[in-house]
């Protein structure tokens, strides 16, 4: 009997995605040991490198180098995830992939997604760039830049809102609650560790002012 295979295409480039064999599987864990090294100081093609790339490229023939497939637009990279998983769903989270959209205050409208490869990326990229900025002094403001901001842009597409506007023009009492609850539908995991975190802060606050606050021993 013939292992499964289905035919992809993008942008002009034909495959064939198989399922999984021995020598498959042999060459995902290979790319996912050397690909990252071909990546070099790049932060975002190293993420992509290990952590996405060996799904998509060792199961499909002929095989596509990391920086074109690193360069895929976020569609066809997606498409081709679908693809992959479709032929080899046990290397893959098979929830379905889902969007819904966020119609804001001053009518723009933003389209949140679940999980998949240009959220992904797409959220990195967001950490990396804020990263390099200045931090703001107040925590409040910088837990929204540092970690609130990325999760929510980057499982958005469309007029998504720059972390400036989101910050002095979107409501706080409509805009960001109904952006961040459609966000959290999508992704579970990103806003729970976030607010696990958030959590811990306070407490960790409360442990240091009672510290403060104790009496020196005598």
């Amino acid at each position: 009997m013939a292992r499964k295979s289905i035919p992809f295409s993008f942008n002009g480039t034909s495959l064939t995605i198989f399922e999984s064999s021995w020598t498959v599987r042999s060459l995902r864990d290979r790319l996912s040991e050397e690909a990252p090294k071909e990546a070099g100081e790049n932060k975002l093609l190293a993420f992509f490198a290990r952590e996405i790339y060996p799904l998509l490229a060792s199961c499909s023939a002929p095989i596509v180098p990391l920086e074109k497939a690193f360069r895929l637009p976020p569609q066809d990279l997606d498409n081709w995830y679908q693809a992959a998983r479709q032929v080899n769903p046990t290397w893959f989270d098979l929830s379905e992939l889902t969007e819904e959209e966020v119609t804001f205050s001053d009518g723009r409208t933003i389209t949140v997604q679940s999980n998949r490869p240009s959220v992904m990326i797409r959220r990195m990229y967001l950490e990396e760039q804020l990263d390099q900025g200045t931090p703001f002094e107040a925590p409040r403001d910088e837990m929204f830049r540092r970690h609130l901001y990325p999760r929510l842009a980057g499982c958005s597409v469309g007029d998504v809102p720059t972390l400036e506007y989101a910050m002095a023009e979107l409501s706080d009492e409509r805009d960001l609650p109904f952006w961040y609850d459609a966000a959290k539908r999508q992704i579970p995991a990103w806003f729970q560790s976030l607010e696990e975190a958030a959590a811990q802060a306070v407490l960790d606050a409360k442990d240091e002012q009672a510290k403060k606050n104790k009496p020196a021993e005598q």
